[in-house]
């Protein structure tokens, strides 16, 4: 711990080998000492050691060397983001995904509540099969007649 007696500011020896800047291209984040604002990856508030966008609305508790990579990516998407669609942003994608695993969990559902109605039926005969095949087909597109012979396509 790196101590200054007459300011008696404490310094940590990670906390001093912290780069001045996180730069990805696009966004510069530039290192402050007590920012009392929130953090827009963990959402924490602290009054710690934290890396600030010069328009501050950005704020990022300081990161280990090996996640700051995933970090300026993650700021980069957010800010692409809320330049594509100012209102909801990140949001926004979040929805459509939430949105779109609600429908695939509905048809997964519908697959094994099918799967488990065939299980419970007692196995076809072989002599059972053809009618069956043709049950089926019937109910998929509801053209298929018994009266047209096996060989012939239906027409529309």
């Amino acid at each position: 711990m790196y101590h200054c007696r007459s300011c008696g500011f404490d310094l940590h020896p990670c906390c001093a080998k912290l780069p001045m800047v996180l730069d990805d291209g696009d966004v510069k984040l530039y290192l402050y000492r007590k920012v009392s604002a929130s953090c827009h990856r963990c959402g924490r508030k602290g009054r710690s050691w934290s890396y600030r966008s010069t328009c501050k609305k950005y704020n990022l508790h300081q990161v280990e060397e090996h996640k700051r990579a995933d970090v300026a990516d993650s700021l980069y998407y957010e800010a692409y983001c809320r330049i594509k669609d100012p209102v909801y942003g990140c949001v926004g994608i979040i929805t459509v995904l939430h949105e779109e695993i609600y429908h695939l969990q509905c048809q997964l559902a519908k697959v094994q509540a099918e799967i488990d109605l065939l299980k419970a039926q007692p196995p076809v005969q072989a002599d059972q099969l053809g009618q069956v095949l043709i049950d089926f087909l019937a109910n998929q597109n509801g053209v298929y007649s018994s009266s047209q012979s096996s060989f012939d396509p239906p027409f529309y």
